[in-house]
């Protein structure tokens, strides 16, 4: 698929008075990579993105940029931009980091955490059950993601919400793939069940535990699925 042949039917870009142009540009791009529109290995054709959002090359220029320092994008010396595609071992790095870093903020919220904070960890929670149950795929990726992002907002520590900011924004394209190709595992519902207690309890050592395990088996789960597309490309 190539920028060409995208969705015709993207909205026009937001009037957002305080967002700079170049980041509503990436916005729409990154949305369109995760969900697959710009699939890994298709070259950016800016004359059509820039008819579709209404801007000039600039901004654009300037919106590759930035989905280029979050591994969306790569750029090609005098050949412009192709989607990146999505590597296995990097995957692994970043799960790694992203599985201590959720847990020394799960840790943490349980001792700091007020009690509305943990209210509103709770809510969440309890959506994102209505969403598996009606098996609403896009809904219960959004909550899910909100789950964990909240989690590391409460901690107060703006260092650790900005390295996971990065890092799940590197991950979010894999996991959206992965969600859209299988079903939503109860497996994950049930891992964040635990967590729920956990944090509700502040049992800090167990909530950082439960954390480990529901980001080792989402690591599993998606380099496995990963693997197996690089697999079947080769026997192809």
């Amino acid at each position: 698929m190539n920028a060409s042949k995208t969705d015709s039917s993207l909205a026009p870009l937001p009037i957002l008075e305080t967002e700079p142009l170049h980041l509503r540009a990436a916005r729409h791009l990154r949305t369109m990579i995760i969900d697959g529109r710009l699939a890994p290995g298709v070259a950016i054709d800016e004359r059509s993105l820039c008819e579709q959002f209404g801007t000039s090359r600039t901004p654009l220029r300037e919106a590759l940029k930035v989905l280029a320092s979050e591994g969306l994008i790569e750029l090609l010396p005098r050949r412009g931009a192709i989607v990146a595609n999505i590597s296995v071992e990097d995957m692994r790095e970043k799960f790694a980091v992203v599985r201590v870093l959720e847990a020394y903020a799960a840790g943490v919220v349980c001792e700091i955490a007020t009690q509305a904070q943990i209210d509103a960890l709770a809510a969440i929670h309890k959506a994102l059950l209505a969403a598996h149950k009606k098996r609403n795929a896009a809904v219960y990726f959004e909550l899910n993601e909100k789950f964990h992002r909240e989690i590391v907002i409460a901690t107060g520590n703006k260092t650790l919400v900005d390295m996971h900011s990065t890092l799940v924004g590197h991950l979010r394209r894999a996991r959206f793939t992965v969600l859209s190709a299988q079903t939503m595992l109860p497996q994950f519902v049930k891992d964040h069940e635990r967590i729920m207690k956990a944090i509700a309890a502040r049992k800090g050592e167990v909530a950082a535990q439960e954390f480990r395990r529901h980001q080792m088996a989402i690591e599993q789960e998606t380099i496995s699925f990963f693997a197996r597309s690089e697999a079947g490309g080769a026997q192809g």
